[in-house]
C-alpha cells in the first residue's frame, strides 16, 4: 500500500478541496486513503498531511516516506520521521533511524542513527538487533566490533526474528565470527525456513543439490528452489534458470509440500 500511495502523490494534480473541520485525525486518515483508492490523489495529500498535523502516526511514516524516497526532499522527510519517532513509537523511531543512516540525506549521522537503535532494543524491541549487528560489522555509527555484531545477530536470532536467523546460519556458514559451522549453520537454516523465510529455503535447496553437509538429493533441493522462487527469491530464480527451469511455468508449490526434517 505504501509503494502504491506514494506513487500515486508522485503523480498528482493540484486541486482545491476543503478539508471537513470535524474529523480526528484517524477519520481524516481513513478519508485520505478512500480518496486516493479513487485516484483523487491531490485531495489524498491534502488530507494525508491534515492528519499528520494532528498527530496521526501512519500518516507521518507515509508522508516521510513520500517526501523522502520520491520527491527527494530531504527537509520536509526528515520534520516528518521526526513528528513520527516523538511519539515514543519504535517504528517511528526506527524510520527516523534508518533515515539518518542515508548519507544521501541532508541529516546524514549513523552515530545518531545507532543510539535510536540502541535505545530501541533497550526498550525491549530485539527485532532491530539484525540493524545493529550490521553497524557493528561494517563499523557505521562506530568501530568495527565484530564480537559486539555476532552477540546481537545471535541473540536477535534466538529471539525469533526470521531473517536474524538466516543471517545468523549464513554467518556460521561463511566464518563471519569464528570458524565455518556447516552443521549449526544448517539448523539455523532449517529454523528460519520453517518459519517461511524464502532465502533460507533457497540456500538449503542449495546445500541439498550440491550435498553441503548433507546427503545430496538434488529432487529435495530443486524443490526448495522453486518454492522460494515463487515468492520472489532472486538467487533462486537464477540457479533454476541456469539449470533450464523456467519456474514459472513450474506448478506452483505451497509450504507444506517442503517438509524440513533434521538433515545433518
Amino acid at each position: 500500500y505504501l509503494f502504491n500511495f506514494i506513487m500515486g502523490l508522485f503523480t498528482s494534480l493540484n486541486t482545491e478541496f476543503q478539508i471537513p473541520s470535524n474529523l480526528n485525525h484517524q477519520e481524516l486518515y481513513d478519508l485520505a486513503k478512500t480518496m486516493f483508492n479513487e485516484n483523487k490523489h491531490d485531495i489524498s495529500l491534502q488530507l494525508f498531511h491534515k492528519s499528520a498535523d494532528m498527530g496521526n502516526l501512519s500518516a507521518q511514516l507515509e508522508l516521510g516516506a513520500y517526501y523522502d524516497k520520491l520527491q527527494k526532499d530531504s527537509e520536509t522527510a526528515f520534520k516528518f520521521y521526526q513528528l513520527a519517532a516523538q511519539q515514543d513509537n519504535f517504528i517511528g523511531l526506527l524510520w527516523l533511524a534508518l533515515y539518518l543512516n542515508n548519507p544521501n540525506n541532508i541529516h546524514y549521522d549513523p552515530k545518531l542513527s545507532l543510539q535510536h537503535l540502541l535505545d530501541i532494543e533497550s526498550k525491549g524491541f530485539q527485532d532491530v538487533g539484525l540493524y545493529i549487528s550490521q553497524y557493528y560489522k561494517e563499523g557505521i555509527g562506530t568501530e568495527i566490533n565484530l564480537p559486539l555484531s555476532k552477540k546481537y545477530l545471535e541473540n536477535t536470532a534466538k529471539a525469533g526474528v526470521i531473517d536474524a536467523q538466516f543471517y545468523y546460519g549464513l554467518s556460521l556458514l561463511q566464518g563471519t565470527f569464528d570458524t565455518i559451522n556447516i552443521s549449526k549453520a544448517l539448523d539455523w537454516f532449517q529454523i528460519a525456513a520453517s518459519n517461511g523465510q524464502i532465502d533460507a529455503i533457497a540456500q538449503l535447496g542449495l546445500m541439498l543439490i550440491h550435498g553441503i553437509g548433507v546427503q545430496q538429493d538434488i529432487d529435495m533441493g530443486v524443490k526448495a528452489l522453486v518454492l522460494s522462487s515463487q515468492q520472489g527469491n532472486s538467487t533462486a530464480q537464477k540457479v533454476l534458470l541456469d539449470f533450464g527451469f523456467d519456474y514459472q511455468k513450474i506448478e506452483i508449490l505451497s509450504d507444506v509440500e517442503i517438509k524440513f526434517k533434521k538433515l545433518a
